[in-house]
């Protein structure tokens, strides 16, 4: 499994989406980043590995990198576009999901759940939906990523991800949920 780690973040390494990259190139790097991340913190600790020191060193290392590009892709106003980004391919921003639930699943004959996990990493939903998948078949996923407003301040989030509102859009409530 040490092995596997290795790989993937080395894989991710070459990957990095830079500062001109489109959107789409983050979210999945932000998936393949989850995945191995997750991988990572199922290792168990142990002393007289060779390679744990080295996998540790890199994920810090693949971590910060990708904050820098990410800044810098947000800072060359990349980030600016996605909220006229249509939403028939799946939510690139949160306000985006009420609106593709609703082409998705609009005549309500089939019945849908939103969870939204506050403060939940990627990687850390990884681990649950492993979870469940191991102890029962019955569940059915469709997973994607979505941009958050920035500041990332929770009622925000929440807010447009509830409501499908822009935050200018409800300006009297943005500091309370």
């Amino acid at each position: 499994l040490e092995v596997l780690v290795l790989k993937g973040l080395e894989a991710l390494n070459s990957a990095m989406p830079r500062e001109h990259s489109p959107y789409k190139e983050w979210s999945e790097f932000s998936k393949r980043l989850a995945e191995t991340l997750a991988r990572y913190h199922a290792l168990p600790e142990r002393p007289d590995s060779e390679h744990l020191p080295i996998i540790r060193e890199r994920v810090a290392a693949i971590q910060q990198q990708s904050d820098t590009a990410l800044n810098a892709w947000v800072e060359a106003q990349h980030y600016a576009d996605l909220t006229l980004q249509p939403v028939s391919n799946g939510p690139v921003m949160v306000h985006h999901i009420p609106r593709f639930l609703r082409r998705q699943h609009g005549s309500g004959q089939s019945r849908i759940a939103l969870l939204v996990f506050d403060g939940l990493a990627i990687d850390q939903w990884i681990q649950i939906r492993e979870h469940l998948i191991s102890g029962s078949g019955r569940y059915e996923f469709t997973e994607g990523t979505s941009f958050a407003w920035l500041p990332t301040v929770t009622s925000v989030s929440r807010q447009a991800l509830f409501s499908g509102l822009k935050p200018r859009e409800f300006a009297d409530s943005i500091d309370r949920t």
